[in-house]
């Protein structure tokens, strides 16, 4: 860098204190640096010089999510937090921990959080916090692949309803977090219809008003002998109808 022009001593001194130095790099070297000043008059020049040295600072580790919040139901269980989630960290190759933990919603004895061991990446899930932690030295890629595979599933035969807000977070710090929510909804019921052993071949018995309720399997209840006998059907088994429409019409039929 030079500086000109026919100035006063003054004048260059204060110019020579605004010089400043910048580093640009997410990663700079820490060598020392050796910085010369040179002063150059009619008649003499001067030299001074100034050591420094540039401390770097660990920039955080970067999660972006890659799905979004979801609606589920538990017969969609397990189901991945997140298959798309990226990380980026300009100034660090590995990582050694990192912690999925719900941040509300956790019902004990019921939501579990796991993942699968590869890449030289452990898991540990506590079922009374609710926390899943990994652990291992290994590359970015590695654990990114690992956290791909983190998966929230309800271990109830009757789950609790509600939304589960699950928290990702990397070791640190400094650190970054991703953030999810779950909302786990009621089972799906099957459409039940009820019909007494007298009843006729053809025999409308229910229907379904909207197309968004009718759900395999549907079940009909039959009385025989006072036991009651549950006989499931497919779909598209016994249907008057498209199943699609806005009303479905079920009809019994004799299997005697």
């Amino acid at each position: 860098m030079t500086l000109t022009g026919n100035a006063s001593t003054a004048s260059y001194q204060s110019a020579i204190r605004t010089v400043q130095y910048q580093n640009t790099s997410d990663n700079p070297l820490t060598a020392s640096r050796a910085l010369e000043i040179t002063v150059t008059t009619n008649t003499e020049t001067t030299d001074v010089s100034r050591d420094f040295q540039v401390i770097a600072i660990d920039d955080a580790p970067v999660l972006t999510p890659g799905t979004a919040n979801r609606v589920i139901k538990p017969e969609d269980l397990p189901i991945l937090i997140d298959d798309q989630l990226v990380i980026t960290d300009p100034d660090t190759a590995n990582i050694t921990s990192a912690e999925i933990r719900f941040d509300n919603g956790f019902v004990p004895g019921e939501d579990i959080l796991s993942s699968v061991d590869s890449l030289g990446i452990t898991s540990s899930f506590d079922a009374a916090t609710g926390t899943l932690l990994l652990t291992g030295d290994a590359s970015l890629t590695a654990w990114q692949t690992v956290l791909r595979t983190v998966a929230f599933t309800n271990d109830s035969t009757n789950p609790t309803q509600g939304i589960r807000t699950i928290r990702t977070t990397l070791n640190g710090p400094p650190t970054d977090f991703a953030v999810y929510q779950i909302d786990l909804q009621q089972a799906i019921q099957p459409n039940t219809f009820t019909v007494s052993e007298s009843a006729a071949s053809g025999t409308v018995v229910g229907q379904v008003t909207t197309a968004g309720t009718f759900q395999v399997p549907t079940i009909y209840q039959f009385e025989q002998n006072s036991i009651p006998v549950e006989l499931l059907l497919n779909a598209d088994d016994h249907i008057s109808g498209d199943p699609r429409a806005s009303v479905v019409l079920i009809e019994y039929l004799d299997f005697q």
